[in-house]
C-alpha cells in the first residue's frame, strides 16, 4: 500500500469530464479520503508513479472477492498534465511490470472508462491494453441512469423484474464527492442488488437524493430504461475473459 499524498486529490480536482453533448460538465473530489470508495469494494493498493520526485501518474488497483472467487479491479489511471505524451510508454511499463506481480493469484480483472462519444475512448482502450499486456478486452458498453425519487418509483417493478429485490442504497459522501456544472456537493446514492451490494444508507437522511443505476448495452433492463426515457450517460466496461460474474451485476461504486 501506497501512503496517500496531496498530489491526488490536487489532480482529481482538476480533472472535468463532459457528457456526449457538451452541456453537462462534471467532476469528482474525494474530501481527503481517496482510498475511502476503494476500501468499499475489497483490498486496495495505489501505486505512484515520481520522476525526480514529481508526480507522474497513478493507478489503482483492487483486490476483490465474489462468490468466492478473487478478481483485480484497476481504476483510476491518472496522468499529470505536463506529462501526458512525455511519459506514457515507461508509464505503461512501469505498470505492467507491477500488474503482473498483482495478478500471479487470480486471472481475472476488470476496469471502467468514462465514454466520451469521440477518438479517446479508442486511445484509452489502447492504453489498457498496452499497460496490461494485450490480455484486456471491451466485455460490453455500460448505461449509466441517473434517476430522481418519482423517477426510481416509476423504474423500480422494471429493475425489479431483471434484477430481483432493491434491497439498498449507498452513498460514496466523503469518498467520491460529485460537482455538475459548478454546483457542488449533490447527493447520489447507487441502487443496490445482486451479489456485489453494498448497503448501509437510508435515503430519508439526503436532501433530494439522485439514484444511480448500471446497465450493459444488450440487456433488456437497459432498452425498457430508455422506453421509460430516463436519460444515461455511457461508460465502457472493460476485463479479462472468463469474469468470475455477470456484468448486469455492475453497481454505481463498482466504477
Amino acid at each position: 500500500h501506497t501512503p496517500l499524498t496531496v498530489d491526488i486529490p490536487k489532480l482529481d480536482q482538476s480533472v472535468f469530464h463532459s457528457s456526449e453533448d457538451g452541456e453537462k460538465i462534471f467532476s469528482f473530489s474525494d474530501s481527503g479520503n481517496y482510498l475511502g470508495r476503494f476500501s468499499l469494494l475489497g483490498d486496495p493498493y495505489l501505486k505512484v508513479v515520481r520522476k525526480d520526485g514529481e508526480f507522474v501518474g497513478s493507478l489503482v488497483f483492487v483486490k476483490r472477492q465474489v462468490a468466492g472467487k478473487t478478481f483485480w479491479y484497476i481504476d483510476d489511471a491518472k496522468v499529470a498534465p505536463q506529462y501526458r505524451g512525455k511519459f506514457l510508454f515507461e508509464f505503461m511499463d512501469l505498470f505492467r511490470h507491477y500488474f503482473r506481480e498483482l495478478v500471479q493469484d487470480s486471472p481475472f480483472y476488470m476496469g471502467v472508462i468514462v465514454a466520451q462519444g469521440n477518438d479517446s475512448d479508442q486511445r484509452l482502450l489502447r492504453f489498457y491494453d498496452k499497460m496490461m499486456g494485450g490480455t484486456i478486452q471491451e466485455i460490453t458498453k455500460l448505461y449509466e441512469f441517473t434517476l430522481s425519487s418519482p423517477q426510481l418509483e416509476c423504474a423500480k417493478p422494471v429493475i425489479e423484474r431483471y434484477r430481483g429485490p432493491i434491497n439498498g442504497f449507498l452513498s460514496l459522501r466523503g469518498m467520491r464527492n460529485f460537482a455538475l456544472n459548478n454546483i457542488a456537493n449533490l447527493e447520489s446514492l447507487e441502487v443496490q442488488f445482486g451479489p456485489m451490494s453494498i448497503c448501509k444508507d437510508d435515503p430519508g437522511d439526503f436532501k433530494n437524493p439522485s439514484f444511480s443505476i448500471l446497465t450493459p448495452e444488450h440487456d433488456q433492463l437497459t432498452q425498457d430504461l430508455l422506453n421509460l426515457g430516463m436519460v444515461s450517460e455511457m461508460q465502457i466496461f472493460l476485463g479479462s475473459r472468463n469474469l468470475p460474474f455477470d456484468p448486469i451485476w455492475i453497481l454505481g461504486q463498482d466504477v
